[in-house]
């Protein structure tokens, strides 16, 4: 069996984790997963074409009142492996691997699986400041949504742990993208006041959709 169709093989176990696959089978999947990668370093970058298995890991996190807790430090530590390699963190941004683990951190609190979760957390973040700043940029494919997404995880590294988890480069860049696209959706603009006030540039005053001015920025 090649490599490729273990993942494949896998990904099927674990994506079915709240009904045909059974706790023992997922919980042996998440196991092997996270063995492989943590001790194979070529294996990592072959996940980046398996979405399905980053999927199936964030939904175990949204389950993991009815997950035992020794799948959920697995399938943590598998998303640990995962983001060990470079490219994989784009694509774990865009399948909003950060927004699972804050829910699971504020949702959960066992000091074990809280300490797993920030692990991931920033390894994630350690990626190229083009990497959080890009999907903000109306012109790439990113949909709006994921923009969103991408504001939020911002928000949360600084509301939990400070503005040095972010560069001010990268907030920059950001706030910078913003102003000059101007039209937000209020979900989007909602959620600027308290990450703009981090950057040194200034406070943009973005427009919303409908025309009117964000007072609250």
């Amino acid at each position: 069996m090649s490599m490729h169709d273990l993942f494949d093989a896998i990904a099927h176990v674990i994506s079915h984790h709240s009904s045909t696959s059974s706790p023992a089978a997922v919980q042996s999947a998440s196991a092997t997963l996270h063995s492989l990668l943590s001790s194979v370093d070529d294996y990592r970058p072959l996940v980046d074409s398996k979405c399905k298995i980053v999927y199936a890991l964030v939904d175990i996190l949204h389950s993991h009142s009815s997950s035992p807790p020794r799948t959920i430090k697995d399938t943590l530590k598998s998303l640990f492996a995962i983001a060990l390699h470079p490219l994989n963190r784009p694509s774990m941004i865009n399948l909003i691997v950060v927004p699972a683990h804050f829910s699971l951190v504020v949702k959960d609190g066992r000091v074990s699986i809280v300490e797993d979760s920030t692990t991931v957390i920033a390894q994630v973040a350690a990626c190229n400041d083009a990497v959080l700043a890009d999907p903000l940029n109306l012109s790439t494919a990113s949909s709006m949504r994921t923009k969103e997404n991408v504001v939020s995880a911002l928000l949360n590294l600084v509301r939990s742990s400070g503005e040095d988890v972010v560069t001010f480069d990268a907030l920059d860049r950001i706030v910078v993208q913003i102003s000059e696209e101007w039209l937000l959706p209020e979900s989007i603009a909602s959620r600027l006041p308290s990450l703009i006030e981090c950057a040194p540039c200034g406070n943009p005053d973005p427009i919303l959709k409908d025309g009117h001015k964000d007072t609250a920025i």
